[in-house]
């Protein structure tokens, strides 16, 4: 936070977003409609990865993957430093698919490697043995109008519930993962 104002900033713009003063396009990821979405404004692109009602209901440890304060149940929030739609958030949608595949094929989810996004590198084996996919969130593309960036929504987020939201905190997966060499 660069200072006071900026705090200010960032909470108006936390608060533009939940309050749906912000243009929105919400995308539901469980019909694979994300490649054919272009965001029909041109403004600084925010996007915010949601878990889905029907997601809660499936276990209560995919239910306590959001903050439980947060109604609109935020899992990530990333953006395109360009201000430009360039597609992010389906290289999200996508690593996320290719995460999955491979716990499918291998029986364990690969979350210490690199994916195309680092949402995928938070889908873990017990996560994706409850049942979880993807498919189970919901995309809300946002119009910062040049006003409002990635940065001012996080740091509104974690002035409002005192930590970044879930999947956006870093654990350095393989960075921190180094196999005995022998």
């Amino acid at each position: 936070m660069q200072n006071e104002q900026h705090r200010t900033l960032a909470l108006q713009a936390l608060n533009a977003y939940e309050t749906r003063s912000l243009p929105v396009e919400t995308i539901s990821l469980c019909d694979n409609s994300i490649d054919h979405f272009k965001a029909s404004f041109k403004g600084g692109l925010v996007y915010v990865l949601r878990l889905a009602p029907f997601a809660i209901e499936k276990h209560s440890s995919i239910a306590a993957i959001p903050n439980a304060n947060d109604p609109l149940r935020i899992l990530y929030i990333g953006g395109h430093s360009s201000g430009r739609d360039n597609g992010r958030y389906k290289k999200l949608f996508h690593a996320c698919k290719n995460a999955e595949e491979i716990y499918r094929k291998f029986g364990f989810a690969k979350n210490d490697t690199k994916h195309g996004h680092p949402v995928a590198n938070k889908l873990t084996t017990s996560l994706l043995q409850l049942g979880f996919s993807i498919k189970d969130c919901l995309l809300d593309i946002l119009d910062g109008s040049g006003k409002y960036d990635e940065l001012e929504f996080l740091i509104g987020y974690e002035e409002k519930f005192h930590h970044l939201p879930p999947w956006n905190t870093k654990r350095d997966g393989a960075l921190a993962f180094v196999p005995n060499q022998k």
